[in-house]
């Protein structure tokens, strides 16, 4: 049987598609006079999505994303990505990258060393090489 159920029930509505290439799993849940969506459950070919209002986790194959607000987490094959706003960190296989948009500053720590581009402010010692500066 092929074709698209569809199930409302008061502030719950699930749809069953089973088309193929294009069938899943869409449960939304709503609250209040105005009937806008507040949870999503999606599940089909691309992979699965939980919504929340301004919250969402959406998981592949190939990657898991994490939002929350202007907070996002991304795991994807080969790195990870933290960002909130205008600052991020992103980690992969040969480095790790630290960046700060608002003041254009980026601190790059790979195998050949340490980079930082910007305005570097340091409080206290640093030791490099056993040499303390």
């Amino acid at each position: 049987m092929e074709g698209i159920i569809n199930i409302d029930y008061n502030t719950v509505k699930v749809c069953i598609n089973t088309l193929p290439g294009i069938g899943g799993l869409l449960i939304t849940t709503n609250q209040g006079d105005d009937g806008e969506i507040q949870n999503t459950f999606e599940l089909n070919s691309e992979g699965i999505l939980i919504k929340s209002e301004d919250s969402s986790i959406f998981m592949n194959d190939e990657s898991i994303e994490i939002k929350s607000y202007d907070n996002i987490i991304s795991m994807l094959e080969d790195s990870i990505e933290i960002d909130n706003g205008d600052n991020s960190i992103r980690l992969n296989e040969n480095s790790i990258l630290l960046t700060n948009e608002n003041s254009e500053n980026t601190i790059e720590m790979s195998d050949g060393g340490i980079s930082m581009f910007g305005v570097v402010n340091i409080d206290g010692d640093v030791t490099i090489n056993d040499k303390k500066y």
